[in-house]
């Protein structure tokens, strides 16, 4: 397992739940880091970078700044999705043409094929119960959302329309799952939508001009936070709550923003941005104001 020096973090304090109102940097590196995943004990984040050109999952200890190879190996291995009790990691392999979705045993440090797939895949989500995982499949460049239970060889397709639907979240209830689409703007605008799965229906949160989309669940449930992508082509994080009415907005001022996910305590949140054209990506971490007290 190889480990990055990085400068001092001063992460300390987001461990334990003091931080400051700006986002501050937790990665530093001439190369990308993307695809930050929170291990469920908050103390970890599980993220891609590719210091040797290919793709490795790498993972940054918060409490000491230290970034470490975790899955590396031929090929690319990338989009890191903690299991709820981090014993695993889900992520997908990439060689040549083909891709894979594969799971690590944290314990054991070993890696398998959860099963063969009729496309290619993106974007894992587990379940809250553990017993299933969303993924994105690539089917000829059509893009659906499909359902894998772990003990199945049959995965389901959602009953979506072939436009884009792309990057399943679970609520923390499992009930639902929200994903981002081009469903219902002619191809041009990406919007977040919310799909029931009891009742299979589906409905749109997000309706503005610009792309919304890589939305993220509050541990809660209560608020969603969102990549926004303004008229003047500004870029930042939105949140909202369920009806898709404004909270709050973060991470302002970048070139670009992206794949952001809350953390377990539900305090702040860690995203990608780089600074300037060209820039790579970087993690970094801003707070979140508390969710409001829920009327009874």
């Amino acid at each position: 397992m190889r480990s990055f020096a990085f400068f001092p973090l001063l992460v300390a304090g987001l461990v334990a739940g003091s931080l400051s109102l700006h986002a501050r940097q937790l990665t530093e590196a001439t190369h990308h880091h993307r695809y930050p995943s929170w291990h469920p004990e908050g103390e970890m984040v599980a993220c891609e970078a590719n210091p040797h050109g290919n793709w490795d999952i790498h993972l940054l200890n918060l409490s000491t700044g230290e970034v470490s190879e975790l899955i590396g190996g031929a090929g690319h291995q990338r989009q890191p999705a903690w299991s709820p009790d981090g014993r695993m990691i889900a992520y997908i392999e990439e060689q040549d043409d083909a891709s894979e979705l594969r799971l690590y045993e944290v314990e054991t440090r070993t890696s398998r094929t959860l099963q063969q797939l009729p496309g290619r895949p993106l974007f894992p989500a587990w379940s809250p119960d553990e017993n299933r995982l969303a993924v994105t499949l690539n089917q000829d460049g059509v893009f659906g959302i499909w359902l894998l239970e772990l003990d199945d060889d049959a995965p389901i397709r959602l009953p979506f329309e072939p436009k884009r639907e792309v990057w399943p979240r679970w609520s923390p209830d499992g009930g639902q799952l929200m994903f981002f689409s081009r469903r219902d703007t002619d191809g041009q605008d990406d919007e977040v939508y919310l799909h029931t799965l009891a009742s299979a229906q589906t409905i749109r949160l997000t309706d503005r001009p610009g792309h919304d989309f890589c939305p993220a669940w509050s541990p809660d449930g209560v608020r969603i936070i969102m990549v926004s992508v303004n008229a003047d082509n500004s870029r930042a994080l939105r949140i909202v709550d369920r009806t898709g009415k404004e909270i709050a907005t973060l991470a302002e001022g970048y070139f670009r923003v992206t794949e952001p996910v809350c953390s377990p305590s539900g305090t702040s949140v860690i995203f990608a941005a780089s600074r300037a054209d060209g820039a790579p990506y970087q993690l970094r971490v801003e707070s979140v104001a508390p969710a409001p007290a829920q009327s009874k």
